[in-house]
Formats: structure tokens, C-alpha cells, sequence
């Protein structure tokens, strides 16, 4: 899941708060046995993920990116040596 929010900040898929509501919706729907939004219940997350999902789907919105899963990191950082 969290390779999938990653990969959606690395395309800029995703604005400076995160993912728009219809991408979190289905990622939502997707990782529905790990994933929850802080907030409104558990019943109601997925009645509305469920209502809008066909919307997603045809926005061409996907909750799992294939390509997410088997990217490597964009860069590797070398860490800096603590101070002595």
C-alpha cells in the first residue's frame, strides 16, 4: 500500500496533501484489510468507496499500480556521517 501512495507522489499524481479523493477512495476499496480513513466508520468508508468506485474506474483511477510495486527507488541517498 505504501509503495502505491510513494510511486503516486513520485509520477506527481498527487497534490501536496496527498492523493485526490477519488484515488484515496479506491486504494481504499483495495487495501480495504489494512487501510482506513481517520474519521468516518468503518461501514460508511465502504459504502461510499463502493458508490464511487464505478466513477474512479472510469476516470481510469486504479487502486493498485502494478508498475509501483516492482519500481525501485527513484535515488539513493548517502547518509551523512554523524558528527564526531
Amino acid at each position: 500500500m505504501w509503495r502505491q501512495f510513494m510511486g503516486l507522489f513520485q509520477d506527481g499524481k498527487a497534490g501536496p496533501k496527498g492523493p485526490g479523493f477519488l484515488q484515496v477512495m479506491m486504494m481504499a476499496r483495495e487495501f480495504s484489510d489494512v487501510m482506513a480513513i481517520a474519521g468516518p466508520p468503518l461501514f460508511l468508508q465502504q459504502a461510499v468507496a463502493a458508490l464511487v468506485a464505478p466513477i474512479g474506474r472510469f476516470r481510469s483511477y486504479s487502486g493498485r499500480y502494478q508498475e509501483y510495486l516492482t519500481r525501485g527507488p527513484s535515488e539513493v541517498v548517502e547518509l551523512e556521517p554523524l558528527p564526531a
